[in-house]
């Protein structure tokens, strides 16, 4: 089922396990450890295929190296995903994150994970329950230092700056129009960065409190549609 993806990936190892309890198909991928044991997040979602799960897992590892490489910090790239099955029964979830981190404990070092989609700092104290001391982005309450989705925001603004400084000639997004695409942790700081350097701010996201927030309290444009961008430069509330 997955003879193929593996063939042709340029990684180290990939460690699959299948929860039979729930269902779940939980996939580590170890891309490098040239620098360093292997650092990444541990997604959880639902995906239509274990196949596309793993395709995940795979090329997110791969980015993860070049994360780590390019600010020459001693991890490798690695990614886990937990990809549950339809009509999971979210009363499972915490058993299910405790096996997760006992698999993660049982590589020794090999793999150290934090937060990533679909998974919370709140989680990783579950996790860490068993996966400590491989595990980072717990709660403050537990030694941690909570949530990564700020602290993204923050990096991914700086990147955007840079990107306008060597473009425009000036780091200012004042006057800029910029699509966040995603509103959850990440998003939601920097739509605050972009909004307070003058930016103007349109957003996507499935969410409906997202979009309840940010189009209709904030009154941000949404659901932008790709034809828009290429014709008659509207853009629909």
């Amino acid at each position: 089922m997955f003879e193929t993806l593996l063939q042709n990936w340029d990684g180290e190892e990939v460690i699959i396990r299948h929860d039979k309890i729930t269902g779940a198909w939980i996939f580590i991928a170890i891309h490098s450890t040239k620098r360093g044991p292997a650092g990444g997040g541990t997604r959880f979602k639902m995906y239509v295929t274990p196949d596309d799960a793993l395709e995940d897992a795979l090329r997110l590892s791969a980015s993860m190296t070049f994360k780590f490489a390019i600010p020459a910090m001693s991890f490798g790239g690695g990614k886990a995903v937990i990809a549950i099955p339809q009509n999971f029964d979210a009363n499972l979830r915490p058993d299910l994150l405790r096996r997760y981190g006992a698999l993660v404990k049982q590589l020794n070092g090999l793999y150290y994970t934090g937060p990533d989609v679909g998974t919370s700092a709140e989680d990783m104290d579950v996790i860490a329950e068993t996966g400590s001391p491989f595990v980072f982005g717990r709660t403050a309450a537990h030694g941690g230092a909570g949530s990564s989705g700020p602290i993204t925001g923050i990096g991914v603004f700086a990147g955007i700056q840079i990107v306008c400084e060597h473009l425009y000639g000036s780091a200012s997004l004042k006057g800029k129009r910029v699509l966040v695409q995603g509103a959850g942790a990440v998003g939601t700081k920097l739509i605050e960065l972009l909004l307070n350097d003058g930016a103007e701010v349109m957003f996507n996201d499935v969410s409906e409190s997202a979009i309840k927030h940010f189009r209709d309290e904030l009154g941000l444009r949404s659901d932008v549609q790709r034809r828009k961008w290429i014709g008659d430069k509207t853009f629909p509330r």
